[in-house]
């Protein structure tokens, strides 16, 4: 299974990988199947890498709330 898309113009991606691991893992724990947490969490940590923000000229994180307002989930 390959997912693509296209690719996000930004430099605040720190903490991607931690994100994206969790964000799998809790799909799998609410028991969704392997594709369907992977799916998921494909898109929350696409959300929240384009609301990514700088914290200094060095380094900036995704934003997981992104998720939330931009999605329109759990509100």
């Amino acid at each position: 299974m390959h997912l693509t898309s296209p690719l996000l113009s930004t430099s605040w991606t720190h903490g991607a990988g931690c994100t994206t691991a969790a964000a799998i893992a809790s799909g799998l724990a609410r028991g969704l199947s392997a594709k369907e947490a992977v799916i998921l969490a494909k898109k929350f940590i696409s959300k929240s890498l384009e609301n990514s923000f700088p914290l200094n000229q060095w380094v900036g994180p995704g934003n997981p709330s992104a998720w939330r307002s931009k999605a329109g989930l759990f509100n």
